[in-house]
């Protein structure tokens, strides 16, 4: 269970980042940091998802 605490945090520690970024005036560096940042969160929210996923298809035996 710790594991996946551990990667929900790290998803909403990227979404704040995210959000933080999108409050800062446009200019092509913001833009290409906010790009950064989306695929970065998107990763970590996928990671977690498919950790979870995979532990649920475990405990039930499903492949």
């Amino acid at each position: 269970m710790e594991t996946l605490k551990l990667r929900i945090e790290t998803t909403e520690k990227a979404l704040k980042t995210l959000k933080a970024i999108t409050e800062e005036p446009y200019s092509v560096i913001v833009r290409d940091a906010a790009i950064q940042r989306f695929e970065y969160t998107s990763e970590t929210f996928i990671r977690a998802f498919m950790f979870q996923s995979r532990r649920a298809r475990e405990n039930t035996g499903l492949r």
